[in-house]
């Protein structure tokens, strides 16, 4: 990288970011402070990606174990569900015109439907799900062994008995669970450094400690979801770069360059017969065995 280049960089980003990983990875050469940043950005792409899953898995799973018994549109009915005052906000942003960039007061014709309302609400929504009061003589306790149908269990209890304790602090783990792990999620989306803040009361022994601990709470919540969506994904190369990036913090003369491509299994072989050492990276096959993923130096 040019000196030009690298200030033209640094002119365009925070001081007050980049310092963040000068003064924790102890650099001073700005090539090795922009490659910690990289590197960052690299790991909270990564994270981001099995969070992305989670939303999706997770309000489908909600809207699936309520339909039967709250209908379809249980989410807009006042006879059904009590909304906080946040999330019924969130709501009439959908179901309200604007104008202007303002909601008005004229509801959309017809009602959006389910499908719609249920896309466009954020995982901020549906990481608070258990803040919404069920009516009409339902509780949580009913449908969270549908919505997380491969729950870890602890102790003697299980399903609709596990989640209806006296003090509820089951329900209450639950909720501080996925209220880090939107936390998680607003961190990444405002490039705050994901490996800074530790959960659930946890004393890491340094970065990578801390990186591994934070993502097994959040792919924990992914197998509690779906066993099957847990394990294609801890077996693809995804994983395996999550996993390279957590171990390979920065140091001194650290090498952003290092990445991961993914490749036709077909592609692969060729270039192997072109460069034999391709064969000396690391490197993971799909479920299918279809595609490949290597590590490459670019």
């Amino acid at each position: 990288m040019q000196p030009l280049e690298i200030d033209h960089i640094f002119s365009k980003l925070s001081t007050v970011r980049l310092d963040t990983y000068k003064n924790q990875f102890h650099l001073e050469n700005p090539k090795d402070i922009y490659a910690a940043y990289c590197w960052g950005e690299a790991v909270s792409g990564s994270i981001f990606k099995i969070i992305s899953v989670i939303e999706i898995l997770l309000r489908n799973s909600i809207h699936n174990a309520l339909k039967p018994a709250l209908g379809k549109k249980w989410m807009i009915d006042e006879q059904k569900v009590k909304l906080t005052d946040h999330q019924k906000d969130k709501v009439d942003n959908i179901l309200y015109e604007k104008k202007d960039g303002r909601r008005t007061e004229k509801r959309i014709d017809p009602t959006p439907n389910e499908n719609t309302i249920i896309a466009k609400l954020s995982f901020g929504f549906w990481s608070h799900f258990l803040d919404i009061k069920l009516l009409d003589g339902k509780s949580w306790d009913m449908y969270l062994s549908d919505i997380f149908n491969n729950y870890t269990y602890v102790g003697r209890y299980r399903g609709r008995q596990f989640w209806k304790d006296r003090d509820k602090k089951n329900i209450y783990a639950l909720k501080d669970r996925l209220r880090d792990i939107n936390e998680i999620r607003n961190r990444i989306a405002h490039h705050e450094p994901v490996w800074k803040k530790s959960y659930e009361g946890y004393q890491p022994k340094n970065i990578s400690d801390n990186l591994k601990n934070t993502v097994s709470l959040i792919l924990d919540v992914l197998n509690w979801l779906s066993q099957g969506f847990y394990q294609r994904y801890t077996e693809s190369y995804h994983y395996e770069y999550l996993k390279y990036l957590i171990e390979t913090t920065p140091k001194e003369g650290f090498n952003y360059h290092n990445d991961f491509i993914e490749l036709e299994i077909d592609t692969f072989i060729v270039n192997v017969a072109k460069d034999k050492s391709l064969l000396n990276k690391n490197h993971v096959l799909t479920t299918e065995n279809t595609r490949i993923g290597c590590f490459v130096k670019l």
